[in-house]
């Protein structure tokens, strides 16, 4: 809940940029002759900027407190995508007698929440930290459509500022939770799925075809 107010605060800060891009024209038209309406611009930014630097900082303290949190939580569900899958191979390909249709829709069950659970997480993070990255490159358009000098170096220096503070959540430092750690839990499941199942295998045929002990003279 913490993270979606955040979230929700730095699309805020966005957005109110964004409609600033929108009344360039009045910036442009004035070059520089009306006094209160680039003292009225660069107020609401330097404020725009320290509301910006606030959430970052807070997003900062909530990716500490919650780091270690996160860790054990992607690494449980992680698991239990993993071990799930094998048991759902172990049910449909290993002849296990009297299976029934319950014993094979609780894994799956079981592995759409924990994929669910995965990607809400991922999504939550990362729309988090691209609203706040998104702020610079905005005032950085902004910037551009200025015929201002002195608004133009306010934006400058509160970007270069902005791009200083760029936001990211780490599990406990380990790795970045972004999309790309989607990519990275199916490729760790996949391989240790096909390693268990390889190992099934040897395991079954040694089973079926016994090395017996010879035993010299």
């Amino acid at each position: 809940m913490t993270l979606m107010y955040v979230r929700l605060r730095f699309k805020k800060v966005n957005e109110i940029i964004t409609i600033r891009i929108r009344k360039r024209s009045i910036l442009k038209s004035t070059s520089g002759h009306d006094v209160k309406l680039i003292k009225e611009v660069t107020d609401r930014l330097y404020h725009l900027c320290r509301m910006h630097y606030k959430l970052c900082h807070l997003m900062r303290e909530l990716n500490k407190t919650f780091a270690f949190q996160l860790l054990c939580s992607l690494a449980v569900s992680m698991g239990d995508v993993l071990f799930q899958s094998y048991y759902l191979y172990h049910l449909l390909f290993n002849n296990v007698p009297n299976v029934t249709t319950t014993m094979i829709l609780c894994p799956i069950a079981w592995l759409v929440d924990e994929m669910v659970e995965i990607f809400l997480l991922v999504r939550s993070c990362a729309s988090s930290c691209e609203s706040a990255n998104t702020t610079p490159i905005l005032l950085h358009e902004f910037r551009n459509e200025l015929d201002n000098i002195e608004i133009e170096s306010h934006i400058q220096m509160y970007s270069l500022q902005l791009l200083h503070q760029k936001i990211r959540v780490s599990a406990l430092g380990f790795f970045d939770i972004d999309y790309s750690l989607i990519y990275s839990i199916v490729g760790a499941v996949t391989t240790y799925l096909v390693i268990f199942i390889q190992f099934d295998q040897q395991t079954s045929d040694i089973k079926l075809y016994p090395v017996g002990n010879c035993s010299g003279p």
